[in-house]
């Protein structure tokens, strides 16, 4: 909360808490404040961070008063604040508004306004002006008139009809708005010298009788009937006490009240007597400044220091005390153990006086003290209580375990097991008896004992110093249980839990440790059965439930604070009649059903009010359950208990679209429906348990009806949705009793979410239309053209290949001028001076011209034919060139079978001698091989001429588009400083 100091309470209508205070008002859900404070970048906000007073008109709009600032309404439907100044009101000196004494909404739903020294005033709301009213004396004249302003002040109403009663600082008025006038009830009596009697600080009606609280005159009483006035004053020797400030009517025969000198109180108004009882705060009596009731009948009281909620105890459990052994033991003095039969019950405690005894039959009640170690602390400590199948009561001690020898009303022991080390106590904790009659004892210090009684023999002991099967891994042993099936079952330290079979005394030891959902249990408290086959095990990780399968011991759940129990640290388990499991935690009593999961928690507001609770839960023979507790153990009917927990109401308190709250009432009471923008399709609902006890361990049900298949439970008071569908849904949230029972009201909310047009049905069967006549005419259009598209598809991809072949045949037949005028020229030349070489250059020339004839109509030629060719051509060059031309060709013979255009080689070769000087000084070079792309590299080094004269410059893009033809890929072309390269696809 924003601040400690309180000044005013309400509940609005819908169930919500509001609680003004000196540094803002604070709005409670159940589980968190949420505080508006002034501020002066946002005007929609309150105007003061003082408040006084509170009130809800009859459309649900709050009323704010301040210390100083006037008057302010917030539409809590809008979440819009508006501000109504009491300028005319400003005091003269300091020109500040006087502080609001009252807030006051009538039948007619007019506000009604009281201020220091102002008088009274009312608000026309739709113009925000003032209707004024000054208080009269005894005569009629105003007080400011007669001298005493500071008399004109009110501090509370009430209404009477049309007309309404007034607690003023100058007494008791009627007032009659409709005539304006003001009526001043005088009491008989009159005030004694420092007494202010006239001075009405609070006031509420009952039946014909009007209830005030008075400066030092205590509480006065007015029968408007008989015109009667009556004073009862708790301090009568005293003028400066009885004040009484604040009033609360009680359903019962009493008046809640606070008083500034003796603080929280009531009086009874048939024995006409004040009471005072300690509420056990630290506050002064001064402290208490206002005080308010809810609908749940929760009482909250307003002071200095906190806001406090007072609790009404019901009856629920019977606590009966016992006393302890001596001054200086009574914060230690707890109940242990219990056991109740036909004749006789017993209760068995620490640091008291033994165990305690009582005859039913004659109600005689003594104590039974007995021995502990030399070496322990006197205690006088009762553990547990076991009456076996022979009819013995075992009484079992910290130190030693004993029978009770009913006749002499005393405790006897037989033998003992062998003490733990160094000569302290076993420490006995739990007792129990097995189908052959056999007494197992459960010790925190050494482990599990087995007595046979028939025998005086303790005849198995199993502790972490056993071998073999009566090894255990901890001599703590907190849980003993023995089921239907003779198995008795063990825990204690080291998350500790086994089964130990009768019949050969082997201990199975089982997990308590389940990383997958984040289980741990490092000690096991417990242990109680369930029908049919459930094993329930209360750890310091919460309350383990597993299935008992033949010898296999299985995991099902385990509970928690998460879900709904009062803490994670659970101490002692019974069963009821009815098989609801009951367990006690660190903070309270809880009792879960097994069927349902439903878990219900008892605590200080149901009457469980002394400390210690936690220690030990027995179930008696007549199905009535005990817990111990400091100074005595409570009894209570687990039956009747559940049936007794009411189903808690329910409200909606938030709705958040996109992050955002949305203010959706006022649209809802108008419509029935909240409407949703197609972008608000992500939001989320706050609900909250509005009696304002255990809201944190309340659970919930809700579904979204359209959507979800059922009710959805959690003890979550969030529930989020996202991308709903267009359409129509009902949000629905209700309260789910302890009892498994889901008769809580039901809240509903209809929700329109709108989709977007162009995914509405209309829509696209508007689209699908238009496409459809758009489609047609388009079809028309292409059936009447499709012939000539066709064939102009045709006639284009002719042409087109026609042109491939005609830039191609061009290119092959360049070969024939350029080369022949070239290579005749070299063989005359040769003729001369070689004519054997001369020879073999025109065998050369002749298997080019060869090679072109035969496959000048094919478009593709294997690369091994191609490769032969262009060597015959680079022989003829390298004839003509010498060493001047060097031609490096490396290409593997798993590459020969792919296909290239025919001379494709050669006219690379051929371009290159073309386009660069070739001369011994400076050798053309050129590189032939196959990448790993299956791509034939030509690469050449670059020693461009200057001018060509034969080139036109179309050879290499001619060979492009021919390999666009016929493969769909080009060559590609890298030309770098020092290189130029040519890579052309391998088909």
């Amino acid at each position: 909360m924003s601040s400690n100091i309180i000044r005013c309470v309400l509940q609005d209508s819908r169930g919500m808490l509001w609680v003004g205070t000196a540094d803002g008002l604070n709005h409670y859900d159940g589980y968190s404040f949420t505080t508006f404070r002034k501020s002066g970048s946002n005007s929609n906000t309150i105007r003061g961070n003082f408040i006084t007073k509170l009130a809800e008109d009859q459309v649900g709009d709050l009323w704010i008063g301040y210390l100083t600032g006037g008057v302010s309404c917030y539409n809590i439907a809008t979440g819009v604040f508006r501000h109504y100044s009491l300028k005319d009101l400003k005091e003269e000196k300091n020109n500040k508004t006087p502080e609001v004494t009252m807030l006051y909404v009538d039948k007619r739903n007019t506000l009604w306004v009281g201020v220091v020294e102002g008088g009274l005033y009312s608000l026309d709301k739709g113009s925000g002006a003032w209707t004024h009213h000054d208080l009269v004396n005894s005569k009629g004249v105003p007080l400011p008139s007669s001298g005493h302003k500071d008399y004109n002040t009110v501090f509370g109403a009430n209404e009477d009809g049309d007309n309404m009663w007034l607690a003023t600082a100058a007494g008791l008025y009627y007032f009659q708005p409709s005539l304006g006038e003001l009526q001043l009830i005088k009491e008989k009596a009159q005030n004694t010298p420092g007494e202010y009697l006239d001075l009405m600080l609070s006031i509420f009606r009952e039946g014909n009788t009007l209830w005030m609280g008075t400066w030092s005159g205590g509480l006065a009483s007015y029968d408007v009937r008989k015109k009667e006035w009556h004073r009862y004053k708790y301090d009568r020797y005293s003028p400066t006490t009885n004040v009484i400030s604040g009033l609360l009517p009680s359903q019962s025969d009493t008046i809640d009240l606070i008083s500034d000198d003796r603080g929280l109180g009531y009086f009874d108004k048939r024995a006409k007597k004040f009471s005072f009882p300690s509420d056990g705060s630290r506050l002064k009596a001064g402290d208490y400044k206002a005080i308010y009731t809810d609908r749940t009948g929760n009482v909250w009281v307003a002071s200095n220091k906190a806001l406090f909620k007072l609790f009404k105890v019901s009856p629920k459990f019977n606590f009966t005390p016992l006393r302890s052994a001596g001054k200086g033991n009574e914060n230690n003095y707890t109940i242990h153990a219990a056991f109740e039969n036909d004749s006789v019950a017993l209760f068995g405690s620490s640091y008291g006086h033994g165990l305690a005894v009582m005859d039913k039959r004659t109600g005689r009640k003594w104590d039974v003290s007995f021995d502990e170690l030399p070496m322990e602390e006197r205690k006088l400590q009762v553990t547990d209580i076991l009456q076996d199948a022979a009819g013995t009561i075992w009484v079992l001690t910290r130190d030693h375990l004993f029978y009770l020898d009913k006749n002499r009303r005393q405790l006897k022991k037989r033998t003992q097991p062998p003490i733990y080390w160094n000569k302290e106590s076993n420490y006995f904790f739990r007792i129990r008896e097995d189908k052959s009659g056999r007494l197992w004892i459960a010790s925190l210090r050494g482990g599990v004992f087995v007595y046979d009684s028939r025998i005086d023999v303790f005849i198995h002991h199993f502790s972490i110093e056993s071998e073999g099967r009566q090894h255990i891994p901890s001599n703590y042993v907190h849980a003993l249980f023995i089921d239907k099936g003779n198995n008795i079952w063990i825990g204690g330290a080291k998350g500790f839990l086994g089964k130990v079979n009768a019949k050969n005394a082997s201990v199975e030891v089982y997990s308590t440790y389940f990383p997958d959902v984040n289980v741990n249990a490092n000690t096991v408290y417990d242990i109680i059965g369930s029908d049919p086959h459930d094993l329930w095990v209360g750890t310091d990780a919460g309350l383990m439930r597993y299935e008992v399968r033949g010898d296999q011991l299985v995991f099902k759940k385990n509970y928690t604070s998460e879900n709904g129990i009062g803490s994670d640290i659970v101490k002692s388990i019974a069963r009821s009649k009815d098989n609801n499991i009951w367990c006690l935690t660190e903070t309270s009593l809880c009792r879960i059903n097994p069927a349902t999961e439903i878990a219900a928690n008892y605590g200080f507001a149901d009457g469980l009010v002394n400390s210690g609770i936690g220690n030990r839960i027995v179930l008696l023979s007549d199905n009535r359950m005990v817990v111990g507790t400091a100074g005595g153990y409570y009894q209570f009917d687990p039956v009747y208990l559940a049936l007794l927990k009411q189903t808690a109401q329910v409200l909606v308190s938030a709705f958040n679209i996109n992050g955002v709250p949305r203010y959706y009432w006022n649209e809802l009471a108008a419509n029935g429906i909240v409407k949703l923008k197609p972008s608000d399709n992500q939001f989320s609902f706050e609900f909250t348990n509005i009696d304002f006890n255990r809201t944190e361990k309340q659970q919930y049900a809700y579904m979204m009806e359209g959507m979800d298949t059922g009710w959805i439970r959690t003890y979550n008071r969030y529930a989020g949705y996202g991308n709903l569908k267009p359409g129509k849904y009902i949000f629905k949230v209700r309260a789910v009793s302890s009892m498994d029972k889901q008769d809580g009201e039901i809240i509903s909310i209809p929700i329109l979410v709108s989709g977007f047009f162009y995914k509405t049905t209309w829509f696209w069967l508007i689209v699908a239309g238009s496409i459809f006549g758009v489609m047609y005419a388009v079809y028309a259009i292409r059936l009447r053209n499709q012939k000539r598209i066709y064939a102009l598809n045709n006639r284009a991809e002719l042409l087109e290949k026609e042109k491939a072949m005609v830039m191609y045949e061009s290119l092959k037949q360049h070969l024939n001028p350029h080369f022949l005028f070239n290579s005749l020229t070299s063989l005359g030349s040769l003729i001369y001076i070689d004519q054997k070489l001369a020879a073999n250059f025109l065998q050369g020339l002749s298997r080019i011209y060869r090679y072109i004839l035969l496959h000048r109509d094919k478009e593709l030629v294997a690369l091994s034919d191609e490769i032969r060719f262009c060597e015959t051509y680079i022989q003829l060059q390298q004839t003509r060139f010498g060493d001047a031309f060097q031609v490096h060709l490396r290409v593997e013979e798993n590459f020969h079978d792919l296909r290239i255009a025919p001379v494709t080689l050669q006219n690379l070769v051929e371009n290159a001698i073309k386009h660069n000087i070739v001369t011994e000084e400076e050798p053309l070079v050129m590189e032939i091989f196959v990448n790993e792309f299956n791509q034939l590299i030509v690469q050449n080094n670059l020693n461009k001429k200057e001018f060509v004269e034969t080139s036109n410059g179309q050879g290499l893009e001619s060979l492009n588009t021919l390999y666009q033809h016929l493969a769909g890929k080009r060559i590609e072309i890298v030309e770098t400083a020092g290189h130029f390269i040519v890579k052309v696809p391998l088909l």
